[in-house]
């Protein structure tokens, strides 16, 4: 019987490098920027790091509202790619988001 597809990307692990920058402004609003380059790694197969990976960018613009309080937008974009033997798997993401803190 043959193997599913969907087993073949369980149990997927690696490590990542994920650089973040900040950048205050007099006024108190913030600049939020982050990067990820992750590796894809299934421990029952050898693959190429190329065709297993994640990347990912993202950007936040955070300002106050009140004393307390802040309002945070941001932008998030994402590629996940990943092969096990002669399965491919690709999925793009893109997120905007709102947040308020309190």
């Amino acid at each position: 019987m043959a193997q599913s597809a969907m087993s073949d990307f369980s149990n997927m692990f690696g490590p990542q490098l994920s650089p973040e920058l900040i950048y205050f402004f007099k006024n108190g609003n913030s600049l939020f920027w982050y990067g990820k380059f992750a590796y894809a790694l299934a421990s029952e197969h050898t693959t190429f790091f190329k065709d297993n990976r994640e990347v990912a960018t993202g950007m936040h613009y955070s300002f106050p509202i009140t004393l307390k309080n802040r309002l945070s937008v941001g932008v998030d974009l994402a590629q996940l790619n990943l092969s096990v033997d002669k399965h491919w798997a690709c999925t793009n993401t893109y997120t905007l988001s709102g947040a308020i803190s309190f």
